[in-house]
């Protein structure tokens, strides 16, 4: 029997679908599902079956798994014995404000508590200029928001470049604004509500960018231009602005978590916008790029519901795993450009 064969099985249980699974480790949906029909022949058994919650291990699978586990943790152990210690290879991640602060920066620490064996470099950057980070190789995965008519314009670029684009989130616009503002109550908005609002943006946002779009629904008065993402929160929670950003991100945040600032939604102005994520070409990734896109997509709710605790459940489980593993981290942040 093949010890990955059981590396897989414990990965689709974690993931509850064959297809995240699969992406998860690098490999086809095919190839794994010919690969768990492999073992189950072998065995004499289903290992899982089907459900409206995704793929449910079997009885006799929850058992073999639970077995499986400590094993491969065994297995793990004895080639520890004979493997050098090397440096890996530098993983840097590029993302825009609100992702860099919501998705990369606690994705980040919670391989920090895995105790995985990685340099990290994270960089939070204007969303336009993250192609870039990619295409000199200065990040070889990144985390941008796309609107619907720049999503072609993505897709070409990564066909031309060779890079991967995977939807992470699909979400929309909301109004955030401080909790003792009168609209902050408020269920939804109408556009002609706006007009008295002050729009707080980054002093690089033009004409290409996402918030300057929503600008001529706001007052006509000189917007509030702030150097950082922390700088327009604070200005929001005091009630000086208001800010356009997507909604479901944002909930994690700690004004937002906190109740400081509220996001609203424009009833009459439904814009849709997606978090992509980005990646190199196969042969320009290494194993740490692949670890930490695997986190990433791991924090990432099939519910829609930001951090759901069976999320939770899983990502402990994965600790209780690994916390044994002889390993370190470093999480190092050379630059920050900021902007949606």
């Amino acid at each position: 029997m093949r010890t990955e064969l059981l590396a897989y099985c414990i990965e689709i249980r974690r993931c509850r679908s064959l297809n995240r699974a699969a992406g998860n480790l690098f490999i086809s949906q095919p190839a794994l599902s010919a690969a768990v029909t492999a073992l189950e022949n072998e065995l004499g058994f289903k290992l899982f079956h089907r459900s409206h919650k995704g793929m449910i291990p079997t009885p006799e699978g929850e058992k073999v798994l639970n077995d499986a586990e400590p094993l491969l943790a065994t297995v793990q152990s004895w080639k520890n014995f004979a493997s050098i210690p090397e440096t890996p290879s530098p993983v840097r991640v590029v993302a825009n404000p609100v992702a860099y602060n919501d998705l990369l920066v606690p994705a980040v620490h919670d391989l920090h508590l895995l105790g995985v064996n990685l340099d990290i470099y994270v960089y939070e950057a204007r969303n336009l200029s993250i192609p870039s980070y990619l295409e000199k190789r200065r990040a070889s995965i990144g985390i941008m928001l796309v609107l619907p008519k720049d999503k072609p314009a993505l897709l070409r670029q990564a066909e031309t470049k060779r890079w991967s684009v995977e939807t992470l989130i699909n979400d929309t616009f909301h109004v955030f604004l401080g909790e003792r503002h009168p609209l902050a109550a408020r269920d939804s908005l109408l556009v002609s509500e706006l007009k008295n609002l002050t729009l707080a943006l980054y002093p690089e946002d033009d004409d290409t960018t996402a918030m300057p779009m929503f600008a001529q629904f706001f007052s006509r008065k000189r917007p509030l231009r702030l150097s950082n993402f922390q700088h327009l929160m604070t200005a929001i929670a005091d009630g000086l602005a208001a800010c356009v950003f997507p909604q479901k991100l944002m909930r994690n945040i700690p004004q937002v978590a906190s109740g400081q600032v509220r996001g609203v939604p424009i009833a009459d102005l439904p814009l849709p916008v997606e978090y992509c994520l980005l990646s190199l070409a196969p042969e320009y990734l290494n194993s740490g790029d692949k670890r930490v896109m695997r986190e990433i997509r791991s924090r990432i709710p099939d519910d829609e519901e930001n951090m759901p605790r069976e999320r939770e459940r899983e990502r402990e489980r994965e600790r209780e795993r690994e916390r044994e593993s002889p390993s370190h981290i470093k999480l190092i942040h050379p630059i920050r450009i900021v902007s949606l």
